[in-house]
């Protein structure tokens, strides 16, 4: 009968006792509900907004084309129409968060909210080929890596979908009016990780906008614990 229970119960026991619980938390967040603007992230291709529909800015939900819901705060980062000279001027424009300190930390994960307009005010969706907005990483200045990207689905007048293999189409998640979470691990250690937020909307009603950007690391939060037995078997009547 020891023997029968011994069987039943101690490889799970260990097992349990051996497990590591993990707990994932946030250690960067940029949500734009200030101005951070040449203090926390650049736009070192030029930024503003006409108050309308062209814009490469820090932008809250107006009572024009711009509804959003599920908005995590009040403002967020936009782009419509960005070589307009009210906005970036160029395209693409790029919005950078530099110099964040990873010292130590391992196990990294992006995350932020993203969103398209829907429906465009002329009842359609207006992403063309050539629309694009792609984010990515660098760590200790080892050279930009591809995190997540949203393109159009072919051709024109399509809605943003990411583009889950970078090959130039989006065959993934649509963007919605509605902010929506995504999240991508993070390969590598270091010291220092940048972000690049690079986009091209360059006609009204081309747009995409995103928020509350976070870093966060999975770590362990108890101590490992293992168990063992001397003796590793018993026999019934024995001592």
């Amino acid at each position: 009968t020891l023997v029968a229970i011994q069987k039943c119960f101690a490889l799970p026991l260990a097992l349990c006792l051996g497990l590591t619980a993990q707990a994932q938390t946030a250690f960067y967040t940029e949500d734009f509900e200030t101005d951070g603007l040449n203090t926390r992230y650049t736009a070192p291709d030029g930024n503003g907004s006409d108050g309308d529909e062209d814009y490469f800015d820090r932008i809250s939900n107006d009572t024009s084309d711009r509804a959003h819901t599920n908005v995590q705060g009040t403002f967020y980062w936009g782009a419509q129409d960005i070589d307009d000279s009210a906005a970036a001027g160029v395209k693409p424009a790029s919005l950078l968060i530099t110099g964040i300190d990873i010292t130590g930390r391992s196990s990294l994960q992006f995350s932020a909210y993203f969103a398209e307009q829907r429906p465009e005010a002329s009842g359609q969706d207006d992403i063309d080929a050539g629309d694009f907005a792609i984010i990515e990483y660098q760590i200790d200045n080892g050279g930009y890596q591809s995190l997540i990207a949203f393109e159009g689905g072919g051709g024109n007048n399509t809605p943003f979908f990411e583009d889950t293999d970078f090959d130039g189409t989006g065959d993934g998640a649509q963007l919605e009016t509605a902010f929506a979470q995504f999240t991508k691990n993070i390969a590598g250690t270091g010291d220092s990780l940048d972000l690049r937020f690079t986009v091209s909307v360059n006609f009204g009603d081309e747009d995409i906008a995103f928020d509350n950007i976070q870093l966060l690391e999975f770590i362990s939060s108890e101590e490992q614990i293992t168990l063992s037995a001397s003796p590793t078997t018993v026999d019934e009547g024995s001592t």
